[in-house]
């Protein structure tokens, strides 16, 4: 993917960067994307209650990794009526903006794939500049360093550093059913996210994780259909998905008098084959 920088270095990337499309023949209209190289570990799904975990198909951002992790804001590319002003605001906040050249006809089908592959591609450039420039701690007592920007060395420019999806299918953790439940939604979620994007490659290792996420639950979780209806498209295989993570998670809840009608609508889904 060709990434332009109309602000900002590519060199020496901020971290932090609206990612630009232009509409053929059109200077001002585009579809654009905020990307954010997050320097906190953090997990996405602390903050979500889990009954609602299964609602949100990117959450597979739920472990981070070791270092810094991307993401693009909203997940997929927006329209937007003005890029100028939007490059404008970036002057402002001090953003980097890159825009995505190369790009053939159908760009309106790939609005969510363009925005995980540009703010993974921005990532690395970032990552490679972070660690050729890694700050030194200083202590309270040390004098400040008189080091101007441009004593700083250039970056340099390594081997290919890891997908930054690949930290999503880490080997999952032991902990509670309701933690282990959380945990399958997340990777539900990653596995949307690789379908809708056509990634065999990330498809096939989710999977895996989650098989090995549901290993340890107990049979009345049905994780097998859970699975089974999480490997195939369409609307009406989401909706059963979600009935069978609704279900689990209530059946961890001990809220029994909600499971028989997540039953029968499963039931009725499952008719309609």
């Amino acid at each position: 993917m060709d990434l332009r920088f109309i602000r900002g270095n590519s060199a020496a990337p901020r971290g932090h960067a609206i990612i630009i499309v232009r509409s053929d023949g059109q200077a001002r209209s585009a579809m654009a994307t905020y990307c954010i190289v997050l320097p906190i570990q953090f997990s996405i799904g602390r903050y979500i209650p889990p009954i609602l975990a299964s609602q949100f198909p990117l959450e597979g951002l739920r472990d981070m990794g070791a270092g810094p992790s991307v993401m693009p804001v909203p997940p997929m590319m927006e329209d937007v009526d003005d890029a100028d002003s939007l490059i404008a605001l970036a002057e402002l906040r001090d953003d980097d903006v890159v825009e995505i050249g190369g790009l053939g006809a159908d760009v309106e089908q790939q609005r969510m794939e363009l925005a995980a592959r540009a703010s993974a591609e921005y990532h690395e450039m970032y990552e490679r500049y972070a660690k050729a420039n890694k700050p030194v701690p200083r202590s309270s007592s040390a004098p400040p360093s008189s080091t101007s920007a441009q004593d700083v060395p250039p970056p340099v420019i390594e081997g290919r550093p890891a997908n930054p999806l690949d930290s999503l299918l880490a080997e999952p953790t032991p902990g509670s059913e309701q933690e282990q439940l959380s945990q399958v939604a997340t990777l539900i979620g990653t596995l949307r996210y690789a379908q809708e994007g056509h990634d065999t490659r990330l498809v096939e290792e989710t999977l895996r994780s989650l098989r090995r996420a549901t290993a340890p639950l107990a049979e009345k979780y049905h994780a097998d259909d859970l699975i089974a209806a999480a490997q195939q498209p369409g609307e009406r295989n989401h909706r059963l998905t979600e009935l069978y993570l609704q279900r689990a998670f209530r059946l961890v809840a001990e809220d029994y008098a909600a499971i028989p009608p997540l039953e029968q609508q499963i039931r009725d889904l499952s008719a309609h084959e």
